[in-house]
Order: C-alpha cells, then structure tokens, then sequence
C-alpha cells in the first residue's frame, strides 16, 4: 500500500468507510496498512489500532475513535462518499471523529518519514479505538488501556474547533421500561396503554432540572434519546422500552442523577 499523498486523502479514505459501532474492523485494517508501511510498530488488539514510535516505558498518547454514528435520513450527500463542496469534505465521520484520526495519523507518518525517536524512556502512542460513540462495557480504549505503556500525558481528539478542552462530562445511560396490560384497541378499556405511561415518564425526564453548576461543564442534563413500544396499530401495548442519555459534571454524582429521575416518574 502506497502512503496517502495528503492529509485530505487520507481523511477521504477514512470517510469511505461504513465504520459504523461494531463494523470498524475494514477501516482499522486500512489504517493499520498505512501506518504499518511507513516503518511504525503496528498492533491490532481486536479491531483498534495501536501504533507506537520509541521504545519508552512512559507513552504520551494521541487517541480518537474509528466509529461513526449511523447517518441520518436529512443528509445533504451519500454518507459514505466523501464529498468536496466549497473546499469542505462532507461525510460521515469527517468531523467526529475521523478527523482526528487523520491528524494523529498523519503526524505519526510525518514522524516516522523524519526518523524522528522520542527521548530516552518515552514513546508516543497512537490509539485508534472502536465503540466510542455507543460507550459501555464496549468502549475500545477501556478495553486496551491495560495493554498500553504507563501514560504520561493524553490527548483526545474530538471536534473543538482547535480549542483546547481539559474537561468533558461524563456519561450515565438509563434503561427504562413502562409496564401496562395488554389488550385489544377496540376494547381499549380492559388494557392499560404502557406508551401513556412512558409518554408521561419521559416528559417527567425532560423537565427534571439540575441547578448546580460545573464551572467548567456547565449543567448536568437528562433527555430521552430512545423509544420503543408496541408492535401493532389494533393492539394496547403492555411494555414501551426508552433510553435516557445523561451528561453529569462532577457537581453531581450519578447516584444523585439516578435518584432525581427516579423520584420524578410515575
């Protein structure tokens, strides 16, 4: 495999690719390629990326996510294609977080074509991880930190506008589910209709206030990012399943967030 021959190339490779959570493994093999024949260490743990310069025992990190999102109904270009338009590239992931990969990438390849080597007892790093964007149990640098160097310093891409951040929320996700009866729609009154439930639980979710402030995270917040119920137009639904994303600053503790949803649903 021939190097990209511009930053732009290489970031229109990486948008080509349907990388969505739990499909990264094409585009991590493609970088792993890149960054493989330019003479850096390469290693695949699953389907993240891990490449270093040196041989340190302490690692500066260069880390930033390889999924996307699955692309919405409104998007202006085929998601997947990358396309130039008033000398920007769109494209799913062009922004968050493949940009980011092919910036750190391509210092490391700059690096490398330099036959630049950190100081005695350093290495740089660059991690390039899965399931970022769906977090949990799945999350690609929590599952490969234990198999990374002792860590001096990290720097995470995201999109900042090239401001840099010290801070970030963290993230609590809520499983809820309404319970009612089933029955048929034309009897509607022997059921208990569980999205009526849900409707009023989730309008409880989205005037839940938090008042303590983060000086540098702002609020904490709650919303309902996710529904699901019924299954078809003539049947009451006994179950409606909705997700809740909260984003907590260190004001709060996720205990307390938990317990001030709870406290406010039926």
């Amino acid at each position: 495999m021939n190097r990209p021959q511009s930053i732009d190339e290489l970031l229109s490779s990486l948008v080509s690719f349907r990388s969505l959570s739990h499909q990264e493994q094409e585009i991590a093999s493609f970088l792993a390629d890149v960054l493989d024949v330019a003479g850096i260490r390469v290693e695949m743990i699953d389907a993240n990326v891990v490449a270093t310069i040196g041989s340190g025992g302490t690692a500066l990190l260069l880390n930033s996510h390889l999924d996307v999102v699955p692309p919405s109904s409104n998007h202006p270009f085929a998601p997947f294609s990358p396309t130039i338009q008033d000398d920007r590239l769109y494209g799913r992931g062009s922004v968050d977080a493949k940009a980011s990969v092919a910036s750190m990438s391509w210092a490391l390849l700059e690096l490398a074509q330099n036959h630049w080597h950190p100081p005695e007892g350093l290495c740089l790093v660059g991690a390039f991880t899965v399931c970022e964007e769906i977090g949990g149990g799945h999350n690609g640098l929590e599952a490969i930190r234990p198999q990374l160097p002792p860590l001096g310093a990290a720097l995470i891409g995201e999109p900042t506008e090239l401001a840099p951040c010290t801070a970030q929320k963290g993230m609590l996700i809520l499983e809820a589910t309404a319970r009612g009866k089933t029955s048929h729609a034309a009897r509607a009154h022997l059921g208990d209709n569980a999205i009526a439930k849900a409707v009023a639980d989730i309008s409880a979710v989205g005037e839940t206030r938090f008042d303590r402030d983060h000086a540098l995270l702002g609020q904490t917040t709650a919303n309902v990012t996710v529904i699901e119920g019924g299954t078809v137009h003539n049947v009451i639904p006994d179950e409606c399943k909705f997700t809740i994303d909260a984003r907590i600053t260190p004001a709060y503790t996720a205990q307390e967030v938990l317990d001030a949803i709870r406290s406010r649903m039926v």
